[in-house]
């Protein structure tokens, strides 16, 4: 089985007109996503990374985000709705084909007991993205919780002998 998915790696944000006559905005947003950005969903299914039928292909795209104002709706941002996104362009694939390709999303110089937030440091991402990683990386078994260092669990890689 193999499933694509986009992660919007560029995204520009085009905000509609609120009244006629005059002309949208658009801007690029802040956010900056990677590949790593595809365990927000592994995280629903971990044990389905270890399927030996399973291909993941993160595709990372530009894309552009339409968005019209809506008062009545979506308080969280003041009132604004996406109608479109557009593909504007792809940047890259990344094939994720078996456990060795997971694996390697840890970075070299991990010590061999890590916590998630030693995690985070070294991918360089937030620590609630790191604990999605580490968690479907324990799921699929190729990390395992080793001890706690206070209330932060401790793992390190299984070793594949």
């Amino acid at each position: 089985m193999r499933l694509v998915y986009p992660v919007p790696r560029d995204l520009w944000i085009v905000k509609l007109p609120q009244t006629t006559g005059a002309t949208a905005t658009r801007r690029r947003s802040p956010k900056r996503r990677h590949v790593l950005d595809v365990f927000d969903e592994l995280v629903s299914f971990p044990e389905l990374i270890a399927h030996e039928n399973f291909h993941l292909d993160v595709v990372l795209t530009e894309e552009e985000s339409v968005r019209r104002f809506d008062g009545r709706k979506r308080w969280r941002r003041r009132g604004w709705v996406t109608v479109e996104r557009r593909l504007l362009a792809v940047h890259e694939t990344v094939s994720l084909r078996n456990l060795a390709d997971y694996i390697a999303m840890i970075p070299i110089g991990m010590p061999v007991e890590f916590l998630t937030s030693d995690l985070a440091d070294a991918l360089g991402r937030p620590r609630q993205l790191a604990q999605k990683v580490a968690y479907c990386l324990r799921n699929c078994g190729l990390i395992e919780k080793v001890g706690a260092r206070g209330n932060a669990i401790l793992y390190a890689r299984v070793s594949r002998d």
